[in-house]
């Protein structure tokens, strides 16, 4: 068990979505017991963000960010990006007139 445990984490690192039937093929194990499989270890904190939508058997393995959190993220990303222009800028003035 810890072994598939362990497997589950690997997988939820490389997947954001996968069926219970790739799920099963990759950590070989019965396709019967998945989904007591994957509640226990989303219940105990095993994997954490993992939803289950039982009727389409698609386990979804990271939650989505918060919109807040991405317009955070994406300020955050322009700032970078306009500093370093701002140097590449500096530079190349300071290489112009030298």
């Amino acid at each position: 068990m810890r072994v598939g445990e362990h497997n589950m984490r690997m997988i939820s690192k490389y997947y954001t979505q996968i069926t219970f039937d790739r799920l099963a093929e990759l950590l070989d194990f019965p396709l019967n017991d998945m989904e007591s499989f994957l509640c226990n270890l989303i219940v105990t904190g095993g994997i954490t963000d993992a939803k289950i939508h039982r009727p389409s058997r698609v386990v979804n393995l990271r939650a989505r960010k918060a919109n807040l959190e991405q317009l955070d993220q994406w300020a955050s990303n322009v700032h970078k990006l306009t500093e370093t222009l701002n140097k590449v800028s500096a530079l190349s003035f300071l290489l112009v007139n030298f």
